[in-house]
């Protein structure tokens, strides 16, 4: 969508964010996409790959998309998961 066709209020600047219509923009966003790390498949398929903890398996899916980067690379992206979790997904690549 380009910002014109936004009515003027949705507009960046214009005016306060209504915190409501964020928190229901994310929660759209996570059911869209979220049950595809939390399916049962997913963790049978990680598992034959050879990654059988969830936390990391989690991780190399939601990172799939960059390639087999380090671990350092995924903290970077998904800046909001503890380094601690993030470097247990280290060696799923290989």
């Amino acid at each position: 969508m380009h910002l014109d066709a936004l009515p003027d209020s949705a507009r960046a600047g214009d005016g306060p964010t209504d915190v409501n219509a964020v928190r229901d923009v994310s929660r759209a966003v996570s059911a869209a996409h979220l049950f595809i790390y939390l399916a049962p498949e997913t963790t049978e398929e990680a598992a034959e790959l050879g990654v059988t903890d969830r936390g990391p398996a989690y991780l190399a899916f939601r990172s799939a998309a960059m390639g087999a980067v380090p671990w350092q690379v995924t903290l970077a992206a998904f800046y909001n998961f503890s380094p601690r979790a993030v470097r247990a997904m280290a060696g799923v690549w290989d």
